[in-house]
Parts: C-alpha cells; sequence; structure tokens
C-alpha cells in the first residue's frame, strides 16, 4: 500500500513536470528560458507569471488578448509594490525587458472588461 502511494505520488509528479510548458536550456554560456501560456481571464481577474531577473539580463516577452487587458511588470520591495511597466489598456506588445537591478518580477495581465478575455503569449523567447 505504501510502495503504491509513493508510486502514484512520483507519476504524478513527472506528469506535472511533463504538462508544464516552462523550459530551461542552457547553451554558449548562457541560460535561455522560455514559457508560453494560454489563459482565460474573467472580468475582474487576474494571470501573472513570474520569474527571478538578474541586473541587465534580458528577457523577451509577446502577448496577445483578445480584448484590451492591464498590463504590467511589477516586483515587492517589502510593503511596496514598484512597477518597472505599467500600461492601462493593451491588446498586444512584443518587448524585451532588462531589468536595472536582481529582483522577483512578475508579468500580470488584468481583465478590467465586462466580458472575458482570452490572452496568449510567451516570455523568453525572441
Amino acid at each position: 500500500m505504501k510502495c503504491y502511494r509513493i508510486m502514484a505520488s512520483a507519476v504524478t509528479a513527472l506528469s506535472a513536470l511533463a504538462a508544464s510548458s516552462s523550459i530551461w536550456a542552457s547553451g554558449d554560456h548562457k541560460d535561455v528560458y522560455a514559457k508560453s501560456f494560454d489563459v482565460a481571464l474573467q472580468p475582474g481577474k487576474f494571470h501573472e507569471e513570474c520569474m527571478e531577473l538578474k541586473a541587465g539580463q534580458e528577457m523577451p516577452y509577446h502577448f496577445k488578448a483578445s480584448t484590451e487587458v492591464a498590463f504590467n511588470i511589477h516586483f515587492h520591495k517589502g510593503k511596496a509594490v514598484e512597477f518597472p511597466v505599467k500600461v492601462d489598456a493593451i491588446r498586444e506588445s512584443a518587448q524585451i525587458f532588462k531589468p536595472m537591478m536582481t529582483e522577483h518580477f512578475c508579468w500580470m495581465w488584468k481583465n478590467n472588461a465586462s466580458g472575458p478575455a482570452q490572452v496568449k503569449g510567451i516570455i523568453g523567447a525572441k
């Protein structure tokens, strides 16, 4: 019985890992990260993708939304929230984010519309 539970937990963990759309690879002495997403946001709801970035590390991103959404890249400094990027209403963007300092950054999309919004994109792929 115990062996079965351990095996089931291992299979579940491996399945979750395989289903993840995050990819880390190393080549030419630098790490490359890619995370794709495709989310349905109900009115008033938000979605975040977060990661640690070093000062000066370039992180390209691209997204498209079915309707305008609020978008930002932020980090927490104590109880305060800092926003290196903040847009109140946007449907599409393709940029490269290059932070001035090492922090744990979050890309966030919020649906302020009265109907659902579909947001899909990728962080880390050029």
